[in-house]
């Protein structure tokens, strides 16, 4: 699909850049990803939700809602890209 960009040399050609992030609306705390080596990452195209739950975005809630993701974070970290 092409929809791959290094922009302009900022990000290296062998990297792809993941941005883990957070949004609170409402009553509910949502944790996402980006994938920022495409056009727009920041759109919500491009927003990938992981986890929803009902709670304040606290120390507390965040430990425990990254906690499970703790292996798949570092999996995706070490991995190569091809």
């Amino acid at each position: 699909m092409d929809r791959l960009t290094w922009h302009n040399g900022v990000i290296p050609a062998d990297e792809l850049w993941v941005k883990l992030g957070g949004d609170k609306g409402g009553n509910t705390f949502k944790f996402c990803f980006q994938l920022l080596n495409v056009a727009t990452p920041n759109s919500v195209e491009n927003t990938c939700v992981v986890a929803i739950y009902s709670g304040q975005d606290s120390f507390v809630n965040l430990k425990i809602c990254l906690e499970q993701y703790a292996q798949q974070l570092a999996d995706i970290e070490a991995a190569g890209w091809r």
